[in-house]
């Protein structure tokens, strides 16, 4: 019996099903680099929400009142509205702002995102805070000041002659995603302790 081989049209089955099972696995391929593609940003988009609220935190939790390098006595420099909010800290690091020093820092809302400006602080002459970060993952952020009344809108520090207890922050993230924290300011927090401890003092 001779040997028989392909015919045209099996060869051609052949090529067919070799063909779809290639654009099968090429498909099964694409749709599994966009779903890693897709975790992988969403992973990226949530640490970089963390690192946000964390730098809001460390920011405006650092604030203290301002000595001028040759006096003693304390300006209080702290002025926030519903959507910005201006400070002083005097911190090893305040991310995203390393700071070595007395900094003002500002965090604005505005159209472009979270900005985040500093400057050294005592200032030279005609300086102006420089912009330091952008945050465009921001939708809006809006604060409110804890002062022993109800929570406000608005804090000025110069006016108060004092820093607020506490600032709540209120993020809205361009993916839909809101989160809303309290800040204890520590310089606050340390002079109730130290009015604490003389109230105790007199006390006795």
């Amino acid at each position: 019996m001779g040997e028989r081989g392909f015919t045209l049209i099996e060869a051609l089955a052949a090529i067919f099903i070799s063909a779809a099972l290639v654009a099968i696995f090429a498909a099964s391929m694409r749709v599994g680099l966009d779903s890693f593609r897709k975790g992988s940003s969403a992973v990226e988009m949530e640490s970089e929400k963390r690192f946000i609220v964390k730098s809001l935190e460390s920011g405006i939790g650092s604030a203290t009142p301002y000595r001028e390098r040759y006096g003693d006595e304390a300006a209080f420099v702290f002025r926030g509205g519903a959507r910005d909010l201006s400070l002083e800290t005097a911190c090893g690091e305040v991310e995203p702002v390393t700071c070595g020093g007395t900094k003002l820092v500002a965090f604005d809302s505005t159209a472009r995102g979270l900005v985040v400006s500093a400057m050294t602080l005592p200032p030279a002459p005609g300086a102006v805070p420089a912009i330091t970060s952008v945050y465009e993952e921001v939708e809006d952020l809006t604060f409110e000041y804890l002062g022993g009344d109800p929570w406000r809108g608005g804090w000025d520090a110069a006016n108060e002659s004092a820093l607020p207890e506490a600032v709540r922050a209120r993020v809205s993230f361009k993916d839909g995603q809101k989160t809303v924290f309290t800040i204890l300011l520590r310089a606050s927090v340390k002079a109730r302790a130290q009015d604490a401890g003389k109230d105790k003092g007199t006390n006795e």
